[in-house]
């Protein structure tokens, strides 16, 4: 379990999350790590673009539940979620490109650090999308924000309600993806975009592209963050045990971002939110 920082090509470097065995869902430990290494990122002269990505053929499947849901009593670990929040803002960078390169899953959390990404980059079978809607867990680190920004008010009311998850060319087509890839050729296709972008002086294309994200991190959009950050806590404090987390976490239903909430499954747990 850990993040790792590794060159891939001139001015390139990629940023793996490395929890294959949870499909790279992060817990409070390895979100302060990737926090740490995009400081890193930021800082190292030899680096002008990042490859965001996860170990094992997933991007991250979220939060691990296990680390934010009492199994016995189905109730939120306040004091666990708090820690673990994403800082505010809507991107993971404003002073170097990010590029998400998403295969298998990218899900609750791990859907919002891909949004916060500058560019996006997806398999054609990778599933996105808010699949914490089957626990109860409401989203709370920008997803309610960045994404009807994206893609429009209608497109993300259907996201979001229905918690159900996004293939490749769907995304593509509502403008989540940048750019699609074959199964197995993401990397591919985020390395040459990188490639293309580190040719260019960094400060001058910074400059312009932090022109539109200001229009994007504006007064209103904070207040918008910091309100539904308010209002899903709110929620957590008030809601009660957590009914279907308690049984994903007893490994009775809801594997592999599942929303047939009838449906009983397997007795081991792999997906996280």
């Amino acid at each position: 379990m850990s993040i790792i920082i590794e060159k891939v090509a001139r001015n390139v470097c990629r940023i793996l999350i490395n929890r294959p065995a949870k499909r790279n869902a992060l817990n409070l430990e390895l979100i302060k790590r990737l926090q740490a290494a995009i400081e890193e990122y930021e800082q190292d002269s030899r680096y002008s673009v990042a490859i965001l990505c996860g170990v094992g053929g997933n991007f991250c499947a979220g939060y691990d539940v296990a680390e934010i849901v009492d199994r016995e009593s189905g109730m939120p670990k306040l004091h666990m979620i708090e820690q673990a929040l994403w800082p505010l803002g809507t991107n993971l960078s404003n002073k170097k490109i990010v590029i998400a390169c998403i295969e298998g899953h990218a899900a609750g959390l791990g859907y919002e650090l891909a949004l916060k990404c500058d560019f996006r980059v997806g398999e054609r079978d990778a599933r996105m999308g808010f699949l914490n809607r089957r626990f109860g867990i409401p989203i709370m680190n920008g997803g309610t924000v960045l994404l009807p920004q994206l893609i429009g008010q209608a497109r993300a009311f259907d996201i979001v309600a229905t918690g159900r998850a996004q293939l490749g060319y769907e995304a593509l087509d509502y403008g989540i993806l940048n750019h699609i890839a074959d199964v197995g050729c993401a990397m591919g296709k985020a390395l040459s975009l990188s490639r293309n972008l580190a040719k260019f002086r960094n400060d001058c294309l910074m400059n312009d592209l932090n022109h539109i994200k200001l229009e994007r991190e504006n007064k209103s959009v904070m207040d918008s963050l910091r309100k539904e950050r308010e209002d899903s806590l709110s929620f957590l404090r008030s809601c009660g045990p957590l009914e279907v987390a308690k049984k994903f976490l007893d490994g009775e239903l809801c594997r592999h971002g599942g929303t047939d909430l009838g449906n009983n499954i397997a007795s081991t747990t792999e997906v996280t939110l």
